[in-house]
């Protein structure tokens, strides 16, 4: 693969046997609709989700079933292209899931099979999720009262892509599923690293699992406390953002600007107080602001801040929020809140044994980040 000069029908990147400029082709010229027609209501259709949580086609259960009695209804198969008209112009456009075969759509959701001795739809579904092809649905959706824009179906297939020849086109095909690939067993490591951390909270904080001392020792009985006995002070913060500063400030988020004064320096918990964010921790050390929405923990010696950190964490902090309204947990309410506590030494193991598992459930999220960057970059580079 080797970087080319600018020119127009040749991608900025490119396997070096390929040469010829890519032609332009109308989605007509390889892209079959399809007819499976069915009148039977049925209980559950496949809808097309656009957002982070849910890309792609989804099974959809149907409320009313009378509602669509009458309505045609049609029958997809694995890789059929889908498009939700309706939404197209918001990315609405999907290829059909193996899990979803022989599951239906309504008359909104044109379907389509490839030519695929013209395209790949191995190939194309890189095609339909770049912004450049976004950006054509969009146009080619007129627009209505709010979300109301239709794409036609004859103006969806006159749509014209930089489409290379089939060789080329299997070739950025199967280099970039070997990246999907990696990226997917990237995040399935991780899900299962969490688990396996979920797992061990359990039983560590459920006593079933115990450390012992370098003599093979147990270590004494814990005791159930107060988070007040351990803590010096439980207060909300008061720092404000300013435009410029070398501090960093702290809100119920995480790091979200900066200051020129520091409030606190040291190792400290911070909880978010009010808010969705309610009962999130981050446990942060150095000289920072706070925010008046997160409360600031400060612990006593003699108790190890990142144990309490792993104690509240399985305690699940969100527990506490109360007020419909505005999500909200008290510094009194924390004050209040039992704990078992270990030994300082048998806090200080659990510590360190579950530092250990987020170091390599973050080097994996690291991993995970650079290969998405990596694959943007592809996406960008391999397209015309």
């Amino acid at each position: 693969m080797e970087a080319m000069t600018e020119n127009k029908g040749v991608p900025q990147l490119r396997f070096k046997q390929f040469i010829t400029q890519w032609e332009e082709k109308k989605l007509v010229e390889f892209l079959i609709p399809t007819l499976r027609e069915e009148l039977k209501p049925k209980k559950n259709y496949l809808a097309i989700g656009i957002r982070s949580h849910c890309k792609g086609t989804f099974q959809k259960p149907n409320s009313d079933p009378s509602k669509i009695a009458m309505e045609k209804l049609y029958v997809v198969k694995e890789n059929d292209l889908i498009v939700n008209i309706t939404f197209a112009w918001e990315g609405a456009i999907a290829l059909v899931k193996k899990e979803d075969d022989n599951a239906y759509v309504s008359h909104r959701f044109p379907t389509y099979l490839f030519k695929r001795e013209i395209v790949l739809l191995e190939f194309f579904k890189y095609i339909f999720v770049q912004k450049k092809f976004r950006f054509l649905l969009d146009l080619m959706s007129p627009g209505g009262a709010g979300r109301n824009r239709v794409l036609s179906k004859k103006e969806f297939l006159k749509i014209v892509c930089l489409i290379p020849c089939i060789k080329e086109q299997q070739k950025i095909a199967t280099f970039l599923s070997s990246v999907d690939e990696k990226l997917q067993q990237l995040t399935k490591k991780k899900s299962l690293l969490a688990d396996y951390k979920k797992g061990l909270m359990q039983k560590i904080f459920s006593q079933e699992l115990r450390f012992k001392d370098t003599k093979g020792n147990n270590y004494p009985d814990w005791e159930e406390k107060k988070l007040g006995e351990h803590s010096n002070k439980i207060s909300s913060g008061k720092s404000k953002c300013e435009e410029y500063g070398q501090y960093i400030v702290y809100g119920s988020t995480g790091q979200i600007g900066v200051t020129s004064k520091w409030s606190h320096t040291g190792k400290y918990l911070l909880i978010a107080r009010v808010g969705a964010n309610a009962g999130l921790i981050n446990c942060v050390d150095g000289d920072f602001g706070v925010t008046d929405n997160t409360l600031v923990l400060d612990l006593k010696d003699g108790v190890c801040i990142e144990y309490i950190y792993y104690s509240l964490l399985f305690f699940n902090l969100n527990r506490l929020v109360f007020g419909s309204g505005q999500p909200l947990i008290t510094g009194g309410q924390l004050k209040k809140l039992k704990l078992n506590i270990p030994s300082i030494s048998e806090q200080q193991l659990i510590a360190n044994f579950l530092s250990a598992l987020d170091t390599k459930i973050e080097k994996v999220n690291t991993q995970i980040n650079n290969t998405q960057a990596f694959r943007k970059g592809l996406l960008q580079q391999m397209f015309v």
